[in-house]
């Protein structure tokens, strides 16, 4: 196969991605419109507190339902009756035949919690489909330890809050702000450790979830969702980039949503993925970067991984079939292969194909991080066979 004819067909695969990603992203999009539009003041509402979902299936077990009657459900999931919806008609329900005088209306479900404030791991389910979910137990799922934001809470304490904050909040919301725009973090549960350390609170306090709504409101983050993705991402907005200069003179630096976000735009969940593995790789001791968007055609790593005089590029992977041909393009720009698989059955799926290659790699999964949580970089993989810079030299 000729390096055009593949170039030809890798340009053709990343456009009918991309075509399914941007279709997902608009039909989430529509789907918050039209929860906007028809339940304008109970959506506003839950945006105040914090308890707006993020997805439709987040949305099934609470049921958004306007006054007027409309309801949007999602098929699969539990159906409850909404605070401004009639209610049933019969037997049992109050105002029907056969109901018993004087008793009181069933009082509407409470919302649910923040989807901000869940850090819970949310792994897919292998072969379950993009609702798919499991809990994968074992130790602390985000080891890397918080940076110092010493320099940071210094700009802010004893100045006035610039018109971007509200006075109250702008401590604890400027520190987020500065927390993004200084290290790049995006991750979710990684700013909420950062910023609960620098604030000498829990990472799980309501404080913190309130801070990010806040934020979001404000005009100054970015959220990226995806039901699939294992948790949130945040960026600066424009506004958000403009007041991280006016508090602290600088240029924001480019944040890990955007960089992943640039070379594989709407693949929120790949990029959540590729933030995690770079969370457990620093814990491991890895330097570990993201590189931004490609240069030139060919096989771009997500990932690129450094301890002592080894330079690693590092693919992320969701899929549970795999292509060959994109396995062997790897190794032979690279001369070895190494993969941060989702789960253990992908993994076993992606050694079978990489085996028959041929080439040196390094294999590992979250669910084995997660459990090890290694301090060394090669404990960080489960399988090495021919890197002697990780400990296999066959």
């Amino acid at each position: 196969m000729s390096v055009e004819l593949w170039h030809d067909l890798l340009e053709a695969e990343r456009t009918l991605r991309r075509a399914a990603e941007e279709m997902a992203r608009r039909w989430r999009e529509a789907f918050f419109a039209v929860a906007a539009a028809a339940a304008a003041a109970e959506y506003e509402e839950r945006l105040r507190a914090g308890t707006l979902p993020s997805s439709p299936e987040e949305a099934a077990p609470t049921d958004l339902r306007p006054a007027s009657g409309l309801a949007l459900t999602v098929a699969h999931g539990p159906r409850r009756r909404g605070a401004g919806a009639p209610a049933p008609r019969g037997p049992s329900a109050p105002g029907g035949a056969g109901a018993r005088p004087g008793r009181p209306p069933e009082p509407p479900p409470a919302p649910g919690p923040s989807p901000m404030a869940d850090d819970r791991l949310r792994l897919p389910d292998a072969g379950a489909g993009a609702g798919g979910r499991q809990r994968v137990e074992g130790g602390e799922t985000h080891p890397a330890p918080p940076p110092d934001a010493g320099r940071l809470l210094e700009a802010l304490r004893g100045r006035d809050a610039p018109s971007f904050f509200q006075k109250d909040f702008f401590e604890k919301d400027g520190l987020l702000i500065g927390l993004i725009g200084a290290f790049g973090f995006s991750g979710r549960p990684r700013l909420a450790k950062a910023l609960a350390a620098a604030l000498g609170i829990s990472p799980k306090s309501g404080s913190i979830s309130r801070a990010f709504d806040r934020c979001v409101r404000l005009g100054l983050l970015m959220p990226h969702r995806d039901p699939a993705a294992p948790f949130s991402l945040f960026s600066l907005s424009p506004r958000g980039k403009e007041a991280y200069r006016a508090v602290f003179g600088r240029e924001p630096v480019p944040s890990e949503a955007e960089l992943l976000l640039s070379a594989h735009p709407g693949a929120v969940a790949h990029a959540a993925f590729c933030v995690w593995a770079r969370e457990l790789a620093e814990a491991a001791g890895y330097q570990a970067a993201i590189p931004g968007r490609p240069a030139a055609p060919g096989p771009q790593p997500d990932l690129i991984l450094r301890a002592g005089g080894l330079v690693l590029p590092v693919e992320v992977e969701r899929a549970l079939s795999h292509d060959p041909d994109k396995w062997r393009a790897i190794a032979a720009a690279r001369g070895r292969i190494a993969v941060v698989a989702v789960d253990p059955e992908a993994a076993e799926r992606l050694l079978s194909v990489i085996e028959g290659i041929g080439a040196p790699y390094a294999l590992t999964d979250f669910s084995y991080l997660v459990e090890r949580q290694p301090r060394d970089p090669r404990a960080f993989w489960r399988i090495v066979r021919g890197i002697p810079e990780l400990g296999d030299g066959s």
